[in-house]
């Protein structure tokens, strides 16, 4: 933890327990320094984040006085949980929502949600809304956050004044733990999964603008390495949030059809992709799993109402949110919890991987 973090956490302790009560002037920035051995500019930012959460009060040319204790309370228990999410669509986040909500529910928290739509702008308008009204904790799932982090100062802010939990995906560049799937790893496993059943020549659809994507692309690479195949990238094709509409049509459908000519199988980034990549094999009278094996992530309800439901490693989902939920609360109670943690996934196996002989 950063000096001056830690600085803050203990002064603010001292505020909450009673040790510095209201009224009470801190010691200066010099003698705060040489009591806990730290530079007057580490106490400076220290105070600087205690007179922004409002716990302190600066008189120029008389000191830093402690607020009073009855705004000090509402402030440290508002008993809210903000929960920032991509989209509320029925692909996996219903039940994540499900499993955060009750179980801060039966913690004594409200949660208030806010959506989106995987719009940068929307975060950053979102992100300042909560940080101008702080609630006890924040679950975060991130915004495009492989494209550039054009809202990077406020996941700073984040850092430095909220307990905070990330959902799926990591943001690069910020210390904020992160509740996912173990992406890189999943993706190895199907690269073995499919090797093993005779697969030499297979491919990938990735999203550009997505993390986890990233992600898993590390983990297909790895898993070729391991099996002892080349990383052809030209079987690799990525999209975007906007181009994903475009991906099968006109000359760039004509692409990904030359695209499969060269594969016996395609990993997809996730089950949206596989089933529309199902479809377009359809029309371009490519046979699943006869000419092409396909195999996924998330095993969402898109994929099981399919007539022919692809192979999918099976997304967690209510189970994420409650651990989502659990560790945020630890975050709360004790900011040095690790809440980081990665579940291992294991695969629906259906008909779409075919055994190569």
């Amino acid at each position: 933890m950063l000096k001056y973090m830690k600085l803050f956490h203990e002064l603010q302790e001292q505020i909450l327990n009673g040790t510095l009560a209201p009224g009470d002037r801190l010691e200066s920035e010099p003698k705060l320094g040489e009591q806990y051995g730290v530079s007057r500019q580490t106490v400076r930012q220290a105070i600087a984040l205690l007179e922004k959460e409002g716990m302190v009060n600066r008189i120029q040319g008389s000191g830093t006085y402690i607020r009073p204790m009855e705004r000090l309370r509402r402030r440290a228990h508002t008993k809210t949980i903000a929960l920032v999410v991509t989209s509320e669509n029925e692909y996996i986040l219903p039940p994540i929502i499900s499993g955060i909500s009750s179980t801060l529910m039966n913690a004594g928290y409200t949660t208030n949600l806010y959506i989106t739509n995987n719009s940068r702008e929307n975060e950053r308008r979102i992100l300042r809304e909560i940080l101008d009204n702080p609630p006890d904790g924040l679950l975060l799932e991130p915004s495009r956050n492989a494209v550039f982090q054009c809202n990077s100062d406020q996941y700073r802010e984040i850092e430095e004044r909220l307990p905070c939990v990330l959902l799926h995906s990591e943001f690069p560049g910020r210390n904020l733990p992160c509740i996912s799937p173990d992406n890189v790893r999943t993706a190895e496993r199907a690269i073995q999964y499919l090797h093993e059943r005779g697969h030499r020549h297979i491919g990938g659809i990735f999203k550009s603008d997505d993390y986890a994507a990233h992600l898993r692309f590390v983990g297909y690479a790895a898993g070729l390495r391991r099996c002892g195949l080349p990383l052809d990238e030209s079987r690799v094709t990525w999209y975007t949030t906007e181009s994903i509409d475009y991906l099968y049509d006109g000359s760039y459908g004509n692409y990904l059809y030359q695209l499969l000519q060269t594969c016996t199988a395609m990993v997809c980034f996730n089950d949206e992709i596989a089933v529309r990549l199902y479809q377009f094999a359809r029309r371009r009278n490519i046979v699943v799993p006869r000419d092409l094996s396909l195999i996924s992530f998330d095993d969402s309800n898109l994929n099981n109402r399919m007539e022919f439901p692809i192979s999918s490693y099976i997304h967690p989902k209510e189970k994420l949110g409650i651990k989502a939920a659990e560790n945020l609360l630890q975050k709360i109670e004790n900011p040095e919890f690790d809440a980081n943690y990665k579940f291992q996934l294991d695969l629906a196996e259906r008909d779409s991987v075919r055994t190569l002989r």
